[in-house]
């Protein structure tokens, strides 16, 4: 199956389900300063004596705020592919995907709002799909920090986002106590400093504790009271992001943070705590489909929609998949007299007893084509000729066809239980058993790479097969 190029006449978007490994994207600007949940607590206090003087008194009492979380849509970017960040989602160029293939992308997705917030993710069909196409399915899974599975088809996904105020050494961030939620061990965040955004992983987590104070409003106090609950800031201590490695299409993609640990102290890692620490999720988008007609190429599309809890921000990957090329196989069928020398051609005349030989041309025309079986039989008024040391000497023993590939040339035997030699081995040119030898007996010849002697194998894009045999008029 291949994609056509537009500039040969074929109408194609881009394509987004080859690997996406661009740089990931600045995050977006949150709509609040502050992390959601912390706590704003407020202490006033009056002084006082008696008419006399003679007594001092203090009185305080206090009041709480906490933060509202200001929900914000998912950034889209590609996954990151070093400890610096830079501009990075599009689709890609026209790719070759073979009808009944799947082919696979991934994306990485971050969190912008002031606090966690659970994401609901959806696929669909972004209408491009032609009706040509069937057996289609798309998936999406969420993958962990090394690219293996976490969760199939998530409908929801809690992430993590938090505003920090502070650091501690060279690897923490410090944010107001009891409101960083959303984050775990080993989870891969997105932390903007002067030298850029920047990839890490979670190596330790505190939601610490927010302050209480002992006096709360709305009640008449004679003396003074402290906190109940001091303080305690959470904490986000970070580690390197090793490059790692998966498979998708058929090639090794790399990503991750460059293995660059964090250096909070040093300039171009310096954090700034005015932009949301994010954590970022792996994306892999799944999509298979055939082309239902012969000749026929079947275009495919999907669009993956995320929204955070209230459904108000959408944020939405959409490309059209591409062309997936129709499987179409062509089967010529020529004969000769073999005796008098004469060239193959649709039609060929002969006396009885004269050797006719045949020759049945298999070209791929399309996408790939498996499980590739040709059924022939001995023609009428004719018998199998076989041969004895090699195929042409007419002898009389085992060998009765020839099967070539282009390259390889294999060489058939009368048993339907041998194991003919391929010369390609391990890549199968074909096999082929007969029934007999007499005029209406069945011959069938198991064709391509993986075929065995009892079932056809692939023949791939622009293959050509050749398989020759003999009779005789009877």
């Amino acid at each position: 199956m291949r994609i056509k190029n537009p500039l040969l006449g074929r109408t194609l978007l881009s394509v987004a389900l080859l690997v996406v490994i661009a740089a990931f994207a600045l995050p977006q600007a949150s709509y609040a300063n502050s992390t959601a949940d912390a706590t704003i607590v407020n202490v006033v206090q009056v002084d006082y004596t008696d008419v006399g003087g003679a007594n001092s008194f203090s009185a305080n009492a206090s009041s709480s705020v906490t933060i509202n979380l200001v929900k914000a849509a998912l950034n889209t970017s590609a996954p990151p592919t070093g400890a610096a960040g830079s501009p990075g989602l599009s689709c890609l160029a026209a790719g070759t995907f073979d009808s009944g293939s799947t082919v696979s992308a991934l994306y990485a997705v971050a969190a912008t709002a002031n606090g966690d917030d659970t994401y609901n993710f959806a696929i669909a069909d972004d209408g491009s799909t032609t009706a040509d196409v069937n057996n289609i399915t798309r998936v999406y899974s969420t993958r962990t920090y090394t690219g293996s599975l976490e969760t199939a088809n998530p409908a929801t996904r809690v992430l993590g986002s938090a505003i920090p105020v502070a650091t501690s050494g060279t690897d923490t961030l410090l944010f107001p106590g009891g409101a960083l939620a959303g984050f775990e061990v080993n989870d891969i965040v997105l932390l903007t400093t002067d030298g850029g955004v920047k990839a890490y992983l979670v190596a330790a987590v505190s939601a610490g504790a927010a302050p209480v104070h002992s006096n709360p409003g709305n009640t008449a106090h004679s003396d003074l009271e402290g906190f109940s609950t001091a303080e305690v800031q959470g904490s986000l201590q970070l580690k390197a992001y090793a490059d790692q490695t998966v498979s998708l299409n058929g090639a090794n993609v790399t990503f991750g943070g460059g293995n660059a640990a964090p250096a909070f102290a040093t300039v171009g890692s310096i954090p700034d705590l005015s932009v949301p620490v994010s954590e970022m999720v792996l994306v892999q988008v799944d999509i298979t489909a055939s082309a239902s007609v012969a000749g026929t190429d079947g275009n495919v599309g999907y669009t993956l929609t995320t929204t955070d809890s209230d459904t108000a921000n959408p944020a939405t990957i959409s490309c059209t998949v591409g062309v997936f090329d129709s499987v179409d196989l062509s089967i010529q069928k020529d004969v000769r007299n073999f005796t008098d020398s004469g060239a193959f051609a649709a039609t060929a005349s002969g006396n009885p007893g004269d050797t006719l030989e045949y020759r049945v041309t298999i070209t791929n025309n399309g996408g790939d084509a498996a499980d590739v079986t040709v059924t022939d039989a001995v023609p009428a008024y004719t018998s199998l000729v076989t041969h004895s040391v090699a195929y042409g000497d007419g002898l009389g023993g085992n060998i009765f066809a020839t099967i070539n590939d282009g390259t390889s040339t294999v060489v058939l035997t009368n048993s339907n239980a041998d194991s003919e030699t391929q010369p390609g081995a391990p890549t199968e040119t074909g096999y082929g058993n007969n029934a007999g030898t007499t005029a209406g007996s069945a011959i069938t010849f198991y064709v391509g790479d993986t075929s065995d002697n009892a079932s056809g194998g692939i023949v791939t894009s622009s293959d050509t097969f050749t398989i020759i045999y003999q009779v005789q008029i009877d």
